[in-house]
């Protein structure tokens, strides 16, 4: 755009380079990385080239099939990507398709296994969960119960609107 100031277009690239640098430390040569970035089990995270991860993100990769980030997808500021929601039972993980773009401050629980196909854009403040807590006996408390799975898929080119709650089995 034209009407963009050169110092805001030179503080964007610095910016970029910064980022760049801060992933190839981290051992991502092909990403951008922006402050305040939590990985947690690392091992599990597959990043594809030109990924962005905003300031604040947390990401922990435990999970079965781990969590993939798809060449030049995005992740906004603060947003939070589990592979697992706990230890009592390992998750499926989360797949996000290229190019999508993944909201600030949105929460995916892969625990079912969450699918995010290419091109998906998902709002600020958007909440998916793969899995469910049981609540059949009422003599025992839900967090003793167990949960049950169900897999989210978002297909390629979608729009999730800012504060959505995707729930287990949606497709």
């Amino acid at each position: 755009d034209p009407q963009i100031p050169t110092s805001a277009i030179l503080r964007f690239v610095l910016r970029k380079l910064v980022a760049r640098a801060r992933a190839l430390v981290r051992g991502y040569p092909r990403a951008f990385m922006e402050s305040n970035i939590s990985v947690i089990n690392k091992s599990g995270l597959v990043v594809g080239n030109g990924v962005s991860i905003g300031r604040g993100v947390i990401i922990d990769a435990l999970s079965e099939d781990g969590i993939v980030l798809c060449d030049s997808a995005t992740i906004d500021a603060n947003a939070v990507i589990r592979g697992s929601g706990g230890i009592r039972r390992l998750g499926k993980g989360v797949y996000v398709g290229q190019r999508a773009a993944i909201g600030s401050s949105n929460f995916i629980h892969g625990g079912g296994g969450v699918e995010i196909g290419a091109d998906v854009l998902l709002g600020p403040n958007v909440q998916i969960f793969s899995e469910n807590h049981l609540i059949n006996r009422r003599d025992t408390p839900i967090i003793e119960q167990g949960e049950t799975p169900g897999k989210v898929r978002i297909g390629a080119g979608a729009w999730i609107g800012a504060g959505s709650i995707i729930l287990a089995g949606v497709e």
